[in-house]
């Protein structure tokens, strides 16, 4: 079983792009034996909660999240009960950036089901990571910043890696400016979108970053059914809070 596991995570890993840093690892994720293959009906519903917006030769291309609670919701079963989303959110997680004069937030925070106690509650803690560690990853959805700065549409598709003043008038690349906001608040882990691409990013306090991006035209092609299998089996409400702790995506990723 585990040189079919090795061969099931080198194969989406080879087809995922781009990648930046050490994410995840075949030993790791081999180990841990998370290997998951989804039904071919589960590529037909994120067909519907991501219609498509353009037909090419090949096909219908351009599939965009429509409701990114939806999203969660209807293809990786995280309930919207699981999230704090907008004035919910705690006031502390928000960044101003005064060399930008933009405030920064995260559009959702999946929360710990269990917190417990902060980690970092010592001299080092801040207010922002005091009411970081309730949560097991943050959100940030480049369309719904669009939104709040007065520019509707134009945060879907918007490219995560160049400068953009779209979000708010940093002109500053939106992967920067989400790596900046996940280490204010001391949460590693971090869901990066522009509703046609998801990044997960992991910015480790005191660590380099790194990140692996799923373009939603490849998770709705035959082709790359292993790379939505891998999205599903990284991303699931399974991998975040119904597995062994080891197995959990936190341990797979530190």
């Amino acid at each position: 079983m585990s040189e079919v596991e090795k061969k099931f995570h080198k194969t989406w890993l080879g087809m995922v792009q781009p990648v930046e840093g050490l994410v995840v690892s075949v030993p790791v994720l081999t180990d841990a034996q998370c290997m998951q293959r989804q039904p071919p009906d589960v590529q037909a519903n994120l067909k519907v909660v991501c219609p498509p917006t353009k037909k090419g030769e090949a096909g219908p291309t351009g599939y965009t999240i429509r409701d990114l609670g939806q999203f969660f919701e209807e293809l990786l079963e995280l309930t919207p009960d699981l999230f704090d989303v907008g004035g919910a959110l705690p006031e502390e997680l928000a960044l101003y950036v005064a060399e930008g004069r933009q405030t920064l937030r995260p559009t959702m925070g999946l929360k710990k089901l269990e917190p417990g106690e902060a980690e970092d509650d010592g001299a080092d803690a801040t207010p922002a990571s005091k009411v970081g560690f309730r949560y097991v990853a943050l959100v940030w959805d480049t369309e719904a910043a669009a939104k709040v700065a007065g520019d509707i549409g134009a945060g879907v598709g918007l490219d995560f890696d160049k400068p953009e003043a779209v979000t708010g008038p940093w002109d500053y690349p939106p992967a920067a400016k989400f790596d900046r906001l996940l280490r204010h608040a001391r949460v590693p882990i971090g869901i990066l979108t522009n509703r046609q691409v998801l990044r997960l990013v992991y910015a480790p306090h005191g660590e380099s970053s790194g990140h692996i991006t799923f373009r939603i035209d490849d998770l709705a092609t035959v082709r790359d059914r292993p790379l939505l299998n891998a999205l599903l089996m990284l991303l699931s409400t399974t991998h975040f809070f119904s597995v062994a702790k080891k197995q959990a995506l936190p341990a797979l990723l530190s």
